[in-house]
C-alpha cells in the first residue's frame, strides 16, 4: 500500500531513492572555504586563516512511473553489433538467419531491389503491430519507403493478410 501524500514536501522527498554504492554515481564533495570579515570592525581578524569545511552531497536517482508505456516509440539503429550468443538458445538456422539480417546490406523483397541502409523504420496501422510502411534511410536520408495494402482494410492481428507491397 502507497503512503498518503499529505503535502508537497511529502511527494517531492518521495520521488528520489539515494544510489548506494556505485563507482558510476559516486557522491560528490564540495569544499566550503569561509574568510574572516577582516574590515574595520573586526581588525584582530586580519591575520585570522579562512576556514575550510567539506560538505559530502550523496546522489539520488528520481523515480518516475510511467503511465502510458504503449504512447513511446522506440527507433534503434546501429553501425556495428557485437553479440556474446553464449547466453542465448537458438539453433544453427536461427542464427545463421539472425546474422544474416545484421551483417547484410542489401535486401531483396520480392519485385524490390533495396539499396544499402543503416536504418529502419516503421508505421503501424493504429495501436497494432502490423506495418502500414516500412522505410529504409542510410545517413539518416530516405533511400525506399515500402506500403502495404491488406485483403482486409483496416487490417486486424486476425485478418493481417498482405493483398500488395508497393514502392513509394
Amino acid at each position: 500500500m502507497s503512503k498518503k501524500i499529505t503535502s508537497y514536501q511529502t511527494a517531492e522527498f518521495g520521488k528520489f531513492e539515494e544510489i548506494v554504492g556505485s563507482s558510476e554515481y559516486p557522491p560528490v564533495s564540495v569544499t566550503r572555504i569561509s574568510y574572516p570579515d577582516t574590515t574595520n570592525a573586526f581588525p584582530s581578524n586580519s591575520a585570522v586563516e579562512p576556514l575550510s569545511s567539506i560538505e559530502i552531497y550523496p546522489k539520488y536517482a528520481v523515480l518516475t512511473k510511467l503511465i502510458n508505456p504503449e504512447d513511446i516509440k522506440v527507433s534503434l539503429s546501429a553501425q556495428n553489433i557485437n553479440m556474446n550468443l553464449d547466453e542465448i538458445e537458438l539453433n544453427t538456422d536461427d542464427i545463421e538467419t539472425l546474422l544474416n539480417d545484421l551483417t547484410a546490406s542489401n535486401r531483396y523483397v520480392p519485385g524490390f531491389s533495396i539499396p544499402p541502409y543503416d536504418e529502419i523504420t516503421f508505421n503501424y496501422v493504429g495501436s497494432t503491430d502490423i506495418f502500414r510502411t516500412v522505410t529504409y534511410l542510410k545517413n539518416s536520408t530516405q533511400v525506399m519507403s515500402l506500403s502495404f495494402t491488406y485483403v482486409t482494410e483496416p487490417p486486424t492481428s486476425g485478418n493481417a493478410i498482405i493483398q500488395s507491397v508497393k514502392k513509394v
